[in-house]
């Protein structure tokens, strides 16, 4: 068999390595066939079930192959292999190029690798200035994969079988169905890669490396093709200003591996504490959403009323705010708006609400956006984070319901899910 050399580059940033195969001749290189010109095959696989051992193993698997061009990478170190089969590469040798980096048990011990990630705020500070460009591309990216989550999964009220939910490594679509199995796709924050997974046994991942939304499109398109699921989706980004279609977009193309982190770490935190104050309703209450369209998190009480009609509303905002609700929810910010939030909002609005008196004396109610607002940094820097978040949920669920005269004796079930974790009932 012909021998192909393998170069595994590790990234400064603490991101999985890529699987690069170096094309010998063309005559002798047995991976032609799936060659795209100058190219190499980058093959993206997972070092979680590995961890140290991964340098005594004779034998690797990958995930995934795609479709790469060498010369854009900026490669540190190299570990050299040879191909004796597609799925199988044997170690043969070691070639650390970059001087200082001696220890190589520790070079990819993954709890080395993250102790910075494990050792990081439970509330993490998000400037939006640094990380905006990061951000705006992560949300077309989502949009990407929430439209083929949209595409292929049943309806629900709301909308409610679009959205994405918080993981305990980032973002996932949970189960979509396709013919006669199911597929999953996860922004994994802490190893950096999107990962395809099938019921069928089938897996594939990206790497979460600065690259265009257009470069992302197509790579995500090509794995999905290379595991036998086909989808079509409009590629005009929703809910944004300016949109460009996500196979066209060569300007957004950032990737700040620390503060993708970041905002994950921000969303498991409002997830759990959500969660904790969804449990004290037991009327009609929507999941713990991440919406990729307005790049939110959020969380929906219903009164169980339909609401009035709004006069030239979309099908999707009509069908969003069909029954009277009082949301809460989180928002990393935008341009307009450049700082992380809290919000809450009733629709439709009861009179009086915006002189409600809401705790605590940080939060403020915007004109512009009739919403209230609680800025992050009053959340993060507060003595008690999550009794801070506790206190705007209720206090401006309690305002909203109460005038707009909810059923609240028979919606509530008092104190549930708003004691400290683990009080035994």
């Amino acid at each position: 068999n012909a021998v192909t050399l393998v170069a595994v580059t590790i990234l400064k940033t603490n991101m999985l390595p890529n699987i690069i195969i170096l094309p010998t001749t063309p005559s002798s290189n047995p991976l032609n066939r799936v060659r795209s010109g100058a190219g190499a095959i980058r093959i993206n696989f997972t070092l979680t079930p590995l961890i140290t051992s991964f340098f005594r193993q004779k034998w690797l698997n990958f995930l995934g192959v795609t479709i790469a061009n060498a010369s854009r990478a900026r490669y540190n170190h190299q570990l050299h292999f040879k191909v004796t089969d597609i799925g199988e590469l044997e170690l043969l040798k070691v070639d650390l190029l970059e001087a200082g980096w001696r220890n190589l048990e520790k070079l990819m011990d993954i709890n080395g690798a993250h102790q910075g990630q494990e050792k990081a705020e439970n509330w993490p500070a998000l400037p939006f200035e640094e990380w905006q460009e990061t951000c705006e591309t992560l949300h077309m990216w989502s949009q990407i994969v929430g439209k083929i989550r949209m595409e292929l999964s049943p309806y629900r009220n709301h909308w409610w079988q679009v959205p994405f939910y918080i993981s305990a490594r980032g973002l996932t679509t949970s189960p979509i169905p396709y013919q006669n199995l199911l597929f999953e796709i996860n922004f994994d924050f802490i190893d950096h890669i999107l990962l395809l997974q099938t019921s069928s046994g089938k897996t594939r991942a990206i790497s979460l490396i600065p690259r265009s939304v257009a470069d992302f499109y197509r790579e995500l398109m090509a794995i999905l093709a290379s595991v036998g699921i086909e989808v079509k989706i409009n590629t005009l980004p929703s809910e944004v200003n300016n949109p460009i279609r996500c196979d066209e977009d060569y300007v957004h193309t950032s990737y700040d591996p620390e503060y993708a982190n970041r905002f994950w770490q921000v969303l498991v935190q409002c997830d759990r504490v959500f969660k904790q104050f969804r449990a004290g309703f037991i009327g009609k209450s929507s999941p713990v959403h991440f919406f990729w369209g307005s790049f939110d998190l959020a969380v929906t009480r219903f009164s169980g009323k339909r609401a009035p009609e709004r006069p030239g509303a979309d099908a999707i905002t009509r069908e969003a705010y069909s029954h009277e609700v009082i949301s809460l929810g989180f928002w990393p910010g935008n341009a307009s708006f450049p700082r992380p939030a809290f919000y809450a909002y009733a629709a439709p609005e009861p009179e009086g609400l915006k002189a409600a008196t809401i705790q605590p004396k940080q939060a403020f109610y915007s004109e512009e956006m009739k919403e209230f607002f609680l800025l992050y940094d009053d959340v993060r820097l507060s003595e008690n984070p999550d009794q801070t978040v506790l206190d705007f949920a209720q206090s401006t669920y309690e305002a909203a319901a109460n005038l707009a005269n909810w059923d609240r004796t028979n919606l509530e079930a008092p104190q549930i899910g708003l004691e400290p974790h683990g009080t035994s009932v």
